[in-house]
């Protein structure tokens, strides 16, 4: 059975400016008022059980607004996966939320979108649409580079671009 927003409003409340789900009822080892849910130590995203089935929040946020559920995704705008405000939570496509992400922890240039090509030895920027990687240009220069990959951001992805 789907959760329905209905159902949800019997077993939560959501506080829109904290982001946080409390219980809506005393239940075995929790008080009305308690914090529903935990963070996941393996990747930092907060779930909670509800009949059963463990939920992540910011998707629960979408039906507890909204009445129904993502048509995909639920994006943090912020990245932080602790903001669960209704302000930082947005619907979003596999996609816009891929575009989202902050750069990648073994980037070498310290810019997203650019790495060094030992062939041309120059730097190369780079950005992927709907799955698809579009050549932006060699630079000799990495902040050239990271400029190119900002204006393609910008142009591509929208509210969704995220440069750094």
């Amino acid at each position: 059975m789907t959760l329905t927003a209905k159902r949800l409003k019997e077993l939560v409340r959501y506080d829109p400016i904290t982001g946080f789900f409390t219980w809506a009822k005393g239940r075995r080892g929790c008080r009305a008022g308690d914090t529903a849910g935990r963070r996941r130590p393996e990747d930092g995203y907060w779930q909670v059980m509800l009949d059963g089935k463990q939920y992540y929040y910011q998707r629960l946020a979408v039906l507890y607004m909204t009445g129904r559920w993502p048509a995909e995704e639920a994006d943090h705008k912020s990245t932080d996966k602790d903001d669960h405000t209704w302000e930082n939570i947005r619907q979003a496509t596999y996609s816009q939320n891929q575009q989202n992400k902050p750069k990648q922890s073994n980037n070498t240039s310290g810019y997203k979108g650019v790495t060094w090509n030992s062939q041309h030895k120059k730097w190369f920027a780079r950005i992927s649409v709907s799955g698809k990687r579009h050549h932006l240009g060699y630079f000799a220069d990495p902040i050239k580079a990271h400029k190119a990959y900002c204006r393609a951001a910008n142009e591509f992805h929208k509210q969704f671009a995220r440069v750094a």
